[in-house]
């Protein structure tokens, strides 16, 4: 096992413990994604964002482990799972996504619109139209935006 992966699972200071997912992310080795998808529940925003923007480096090794994490109980999880998401654009996430629109909270909604039109998943047409009469407003604008990303059919 790796000084960083050790990092990254042991030490008590999150500055370490983000700066070892970011090593990690360097790296781009699928071995590694399974250390990745464990740190993305650390307490410590700072240390998800790293260990995301690790993930999203990684790439599409990563988005089978993401799709699951999208029904983690955590929604901070699924949040950031969203958005690795997006960012990786694998096609093939669009399914898992369109689910994440129907999610509690309205964060994970968010995220999940937003990565359904970097995608430009034009099967989630209808549920993003729904998304327009979202309770959030942040959502409601997400959609909007998510609509204008996906190709006229």
């Amino acid at each position: 096992m790796s000084e960083a992966v050790t990092t990254l699972q042991h030490a008590k200071d999150p500055l370490a413990r983000a700066k070892a997912a970011e090593a990690l992310g360097l790296a781009r080795d699928p071995s590694l994604v399974s250390y990745l998808i464990v740190a993305l529940h650390d307490e410590d925003k700072e240390v998800r964002s790293a260990v995301t923007q690790a993930l999203i480096k990684t790439g599409m090794p990563a988005s089978g482990p993401l799709c699951m994490l999208l029904k983690d109980p955590e929604w901070k999880v699924r949040f950031r799972s969203a958005e690795a998401l997006g960012a990786i654009g694998d096609y093939a996430t669009g399914p898992a996504l369109m689910h994440a629109l129907n999610d509690p909270k309205d964060h994970v909604r968010f995220m999940a619109a937003k990565s359904l039109g970097l995608l430009s998943y034009t099967p989630a047409r209808e549920l993003l139209t729904a998304r327009l009469d979202d309770e959030n407003p942040y959502v409601k604008r997400m959609a909007g935006l998510a609509l204008k990303d996906l190709p006229l059919e």
